[in-house]
C-alpha cells in the first residue's frame, strides 16, 4: 500500500485534470455526492428507527391465559387500540390497525380501512363479544377504523361528535351512536367506563380543537381526520380498575382522587418532550393514580401494519427509547412496575 503522503497528493492531480476534462461530467459526480451526503443525513436524523424494541425486552408481558372472574386481560392491537375483555365482555379502546403508509401521509392521498387486516387482527385476538368502542380522539390513528369494527361487532360506539361523525360516514345506525358524557359513566356488561376530558399531545395535526363537522366518508386523507377533543376512560369491574390515557398531556388537576390498579399510558411525544413538560405529565398521571402497574402505549410506529415486533416511531415523529427511559425512572422512583406489550400481546390485570 502507498504511502498516504505520498498517495493524496497524486490523486488530487488526476482528479484536478479529470475536472478539467470533463467539467459537465465533474459537476453531475459532485452534485451525487452532495445528494448521498444529504440523504444520508436525512437518515440518520430523521427516518431512521429512534430504536429497537429488543432493548426492552425484558420489559415485555404476554399473557395468553383467560381472565378468571376476578380479573380482566387487556390486549394490544398496537397504539392505543386495547382489547378489554373480563371473561364475558368485551370492550376496544380505540380503533386503529389499517395502516396509512407514510408517503400516503405526507402526499395527502386518501386511505381506507383494511377489512381483510382488521379481520384478521381481531380474529387472532379473539375480538367476538365486543359491546362497545370508547375513542379517546378522532385522528386516524385513534378513529380510522371505528366504523366498520363497529359493523362487524354490532358494538356501540361512543365518542365525541367528531368521532361520531367517522361512524356515521361509514354508516353505523344511530341507535349504536352514544356522545360520551364525563358526567354520566357507561354500564357495558360488569364493567362501568367512566369519561374523563384530558388534552392532546402537543402541536396535533390540524390544531387542537379541530373538528369533523360531517360524516367523514371513506376513502379520505388523513389530514381529514381532526382531533375532536380528547378523552380518557376509567374502565373498572368490581374487583379491579383500569386508566386509559391515551395522550401524553394533561389537564390539571383532573385524574386528583382517580386512582387504578393499571395505568395504560399514552407516551407518544414524550421523547421530544423538554424535561419540565414531562416530569409535569408523569407528576400529573403516574404520581397522582399511584396504579400498581404501567403499560406504556402509543410508541410504536403506526406507519405500519400491526404486526409481532412493533417498530419503534422514527425518529422524526419520537425519540422512543428516550420516553420509555422517562418513564421507568418515575415509576421506579414510585416502586411501580413497568411492562410493555408487543402486538397482540395481553397483560392480566388484578
Amino acid at each position: 500500500m502507498p504511502e498516504i503522503s505520498g498517495f493524496a497528493p497524486g490523486l488530487r492531480t488526476r482528479l484536478a485534470g479529470a475536472v478539467r476534462r470533463h467539467p459537465v461530467l465533474s459537476i453531475a459526480l459532485a452534485l451525487k455526492l452532495t445528494t448521498a451526503v444529504a440523504l444520508g443525513v436525512v437518515w440518520q436524523t430523521k427516518i431512521r428507527r429512534s430504536g429497537d424494541l429488543d432493548d426492552y425486552r425484558d420489559l415485555l408481558v404476554d399473557d395468553p391465559g383467560a381472565p378468571d372472574g376476578a380479573s380482566v386481560k387487556v390486549t394490544s392491537l398496537g397504539t392505543t387500540m386495547m382489547l378489554v375483555d373480563d371473561g364475558t365482555t368485551q370492550i376496544l379502546i380505540d380503533a386503529f390497525i389499517t395502516p396509512a403508509a407514510l408517503l400516503d401521509a405526507a402526499l395527502g392521498r386518501p386511505v381506507c380501512t383494511d377489512r381483510n387486516a382488521v379481520d384478521a387482527a381481531l380474529d387472532k385476538v379473539g375480538a367476538d363479544r365486543v359491546r362497545a368502542i370508547f375513542i379517546s380522539h378522532s385522528h386516524h390513528d385513534h378513529a380510522l377504523d371505528v366504523a366498520y369494527i363497529a359493523t362487524r361487532t354490532g358494538a356501540t360506539v361512543y365518542g365525541s361528535p367528531s368521532t361520531l361523525n367517522i361512524a356515521r360516514g361509514g354508516n353505523v345506525p344511530e341507535d349504536r351512536l352514544a356522545l360520551l358524557n364525563p358526567e354520566n359513566p357507561v354500564e357495558v356488561g360488569n364493567f362501568t367506563v367512566r369519561t374523563i376530558v384530558s388534552k392532546h399531545s402537543p402541536n396535533p395535526m390540524g390544531g387542537e380543537g379541530a373538528t369533523i363537522d360531517r360524516p367523514l366518508l371513506q376513502p379520505a386523507p388523513i389530514s381529514a381526520y381532526k382531533e375532536g377533543g380528547t378523552y380518557d376512560f376509567l374502565v373498572a369491574t368490581p374487583e379491579t380498575s383500569i386508566l386509559f390515557k391515551g395522550s401524553a398531556n394533561w389537564i390539571p388537576g383532573a385524574l386528583t382522587g382517580v386512582r387504578a390498579d393499571a395505568l395504560f399510558l399514552g407516551i407518544g411525544g414524550l421523547g421530544r418532550a423538554g424535561q419540565r413538560f414531562s416530569e409535569g405529565f408523569l407528576s400529573a398521571t403516574i404520581g397522582a393514580v399511584q396504579p400498581a402497574l404501567v403499560v406504556p402505549t402509543h410508541w410504536n410506529d403506526f406507519f405500519c401494519p400491526a404486526r409481532e415486533g412493533l417498530p419503534l416511531h422514527r425518529k422524526l415523529i419520537d425519540n422512543t427509547p428516550a420516553a420509555f427511559d422517562t418513564v421507568l425512572a418515575r415509576a421506579k422512583a414510585e416502586g411501580i412496575d413497568v411492562r410493555l406489550l408487543d402486538a397482540f400481546g395481553s397483560v392480566t390485570v388484578r
